[in-house]
């Protein structure tokens, strides 16, 4: 008797484990949301452009933007075709507020040349960390004209298609960001 009430113990267990694995709200009370437009820290410049990317999986590996400074951005989702969407941005200071919108960890590599010539390889938040489904991360950088690329330094992830080409460059405009107050 004991040990049949052990097992329905551990099924009654695994079953309320299951069922809390699909429930398709996050159950990771450290994932925050980032508001895009949120104002500078005291002392920081304010962006000159705000970027926002989803970090992608469910239906193709892809690294798709959303908008910038809040104007929308339409992309195929098709990743076989990065190479003809490139995302495009005027040089600047740049604030990415990206999300994993996918399902499995993901993170953002910012690849490119330096004016004077030395390769530039960020990884945010980093090597090591990997964002959860749902969670949102952001990188300030001063950006110069020139070809980039945008890629996730997962294992495998950008050879699945999480990879985006970008052309900074001040042939495109945007209407400035509009920040919110504190």
């Amino acid at each position: 008797m004991k040990r049949l009430l052990t097992v329905w113990i551990v099924l009654a267990a695994l079953a309320f484990l299951v069922a809390a694995c699909l429930d398709g709200s996050s159950s990771n009370p450290e994932i925050r949301t980032i508001d895009p437009f949120h104002p500078p820290p005291p002392g920081q410049k304010a962006p000159d452009y705000v970027v926002e990317l989803n970090l992608e999986n469910r239906y193709d590996f892809d690294i798709i933007p959303t908008g910038v400074n809040g104007t929308p951005l339409e992309f195929n989702r098709d990743h076989l075709d990065n190479h003809l969407e490139p995302l495009q941005i005027p040089p600047g200071l740049v604030r990415f507020v990206f999300t994993n919108t996918g399902t499995i960890s993901h993170n953002l590599r910012l690849e490119g040349t330096t004016p004077d010539g030395r390769r530039l390889d960020l990884v945010t938040p980093s090597v090591q960390h990997y964002l959860s489904e749902g969670e949102m991360w952001e990188m300030t950088i001063d950006l110069w004209e020139g070809d980039f690329l945008l890629t996730c330094a997962v294992t495998n992830h950008d050879g699945r298609g999480m990879w985006r080409p970008m052309v900074v460059t001040s042939g495109v405009d945007y209407p400035p960001p509009v920040l919110r107050t504190s």
